[in-house]
Formats: C-alpha cells, structure tokens, sequence
C-alpha cells in the first residue's frame, strides 16, 4: 500500500509538471513584450530584466482607467532582473509599469 502511495504520489507530480510552461515577458522600449500571454494553472510567467521599469499587478478597473495602484499581487521593482510569478487562479492578470503606465505600457 505504501508502494502504491508513493507511485501515486510521483505519477502527479510528473503528469502536472510535464504539461506547465515558462512564459517571458520582456521590456521594449514602452512595451512589454508580449503584453498578452495565455497560460494554463501551473506554468510559471517570468518577468525579464526591466531596467527602468517595474511589473505590478492591478485590478482590471485601475488598468482600464491607467491608475497605478497596486492590488496586492505580484510586484517585481525597478532595475531589478525581473522575477518569476506562478499564477494560483483561473483569472485574468492585469500589470502595468507604474510611471509608464499613462503611455499604455500595461499588459
């Protein structure tokens, strides 16, 4: 029985592993680039270098209306090489470089 748990236990880990992906996004210029990207629970979004940016996750209404405030998310700061963010909901992602964001640099 233990011998099934644990091969149980090692089939799951490799099913849902083999299946995710690694997303990146990058700066260019005002743009993130892509600035839209589908992805599926369990891939992992990787945000490159941003120089004289920042990725931070907002609400779909602070996005809509180019507000800048921060929900709480993902935050990945100015000048740093960027990061990684595994999404743990089937939702919509809305980020914005915050001084860039009124030159649409959001995705």
């Amino acid at each position: 029985m233990k011998l099934r748990l644990q091969f149980l236990s090692i089939f799951v880990c490799v099913f849902f592993t083999s299946f995710s992906q690694i997303q990146t996004i990058n700066t260019n210029g005002m743009t993130f680039t892509p600035d839209t990207v589908t992805i599926t629970l369990g891939d992992t979004i990787e945000f490159g270098p941003l120089g004289y940016h920042n990725a931070v996750e907002i609400d779909e209404s602070s996005w809509i209306s180019n507000d800048t405030t921060y929900n709480g998310g993902f935050y990945f700061s100015f000048g740093s090489s960027g990061g990684y963010f595994i999404p743990d909901s089937a939702k919509t992602y809305y980020y914005i470089c915050q001084p860039h964001a009124t030159m649409s640099m959001k995705g």
